[in-house]
Formats: structure tokens, C-alpha cells, sequence
């Protein structure tokens, strides 16, 4: 189901969602992923993902954020999907980083996320591979004077399975 639409991006109700407020965040046009994507589409992306942030904060919770990028045989399938599920405050900080960390170590024997400071940057750490598979996450960190920080981590593999990618060092 369509909740919200504009010329460039809508967002829908997550199929088989984690709770009922979990949506996506999806390009009208086809992209594969956030990293192949213009930057102007960027940014409108990005616009929405705050909207739906601030929306979920004025009910008293964070989202967690993510973007999975798995290149597939059929350029169909290729469509790039932003997940943003609301959960509790009192979920944040030390205990999301926990459930990431245990979640990775159950999925992913033997990765490490890379922190990076913007979901922009996940192109950047791709050693210009388009066909990179990722993992890209934004979890709400800490309290700070600055308000609730957010922490962001990526992931990325070679294609035929080989393992991480070298990744620039530019953080």
C-alpha cells in the first residue's frame, strides 16, 4: 500500500513488516540502489527519510534505517528498497549497536561494518565496483547536548562472494 507519493519517491508499507510503522522508501523510477543513484535523487530520498524520522519523533520513537543492495540476474529485481522501522527510545544507543552486532555475528560470520558518516559515502566506499553487494545502516546512537546522534555503518562484499572490499580509508 502507497502511504505517500511524489514525482520522485514514495513510500509503502513494508511487505511482511517487523511492526505495523515499518515502511519503505522507493524511487518511482528504477534505481538499483542508493549508491547508483543520482544525486539529486539523493536527496529527495533523503528528504523523506527525515520527514519520516521527525514524524516518528513526534510520537516519542527513532528508526532504524537500512538498504540492502544484493545485485540479481533479473534487472527487475534490481529495484533499490529503504527500510525505516520505528522503535522505541528506550531501544537506542548501546542496545541497538548490540542487536547489530549480534545479528551480524548470527547472518554474517566474520564481517565488520565499516562506520561511515553519510549514506552518500557508501559509493564512495565501493572501490568504483557498481555490482559491490551491500549492507548500509543507521541506527539511533547515544544522547549527546546535541540531541539523540546517529550511527552509520557499512558492509560491503565482492560479487562472487570473495569477502569485503577493501575499503578507502575516508572517515
Amino acid at each position: 500500500m502507497i502511504v505517500s507519493a511524489s514525482t520522485e519517491v514514495y513510500i509503502a508499507t513494508a511487505p511482511g513488516p517487523v511492526n505495523p510503522y515499518h515502511v519503505q522508501v522507493l524511487p518511482v523510477k528504477h534505481a538499483p540502489c542508493f549508491a547508483a543513484c543520482p544525486p539529486d535523487l539523493q536527496k529527495a530520498l533523503k528528504v523523506q527519510m527525515v520527514a519520516l524520522q521527525k514524524m516518528f519523533a513526534d510520537a516519542g520513537q527513532e528508526c532504524l534505517i537500512w538498504e540492502r543492495w544484493i545485485p540479481m540476474g533479473t534487472s527487475a529485481a534490481n529495484h533499490m528498497q529503504i527500510q525505516v522501522l520505528p522503535i522505541d527510545k528506550s531501544r537506542c544507543g548501546a542496545e541497538a549497536r548490540e542487536a547489530l552486532e549480534a545479528a551480524t555475528k548470527q547472518h554474517l560470520s566474520g564481517a565488520t561494518f565499516k562506520r561511515i558518516s553519510s549514506h552518500e559515502d557508501v559509493a564512495d566506499n565501493l572501490n568504483d565496483d557498481p555490482t559491490a553487494p551491500y549492507i548500509y545502516f543507521e541506527i539511533p546512537g547515544d544522547l549527546s547536548a546535541k540531541g539523540r546522534q546517529v550511527e552509520r555503518f557499512l558492509y560491503a562484499a565482492l560479487p562472487n562472494g570473495g569477502g569485503p572490499l577493501r575499503t578507502r580509508a575516508r572517515l
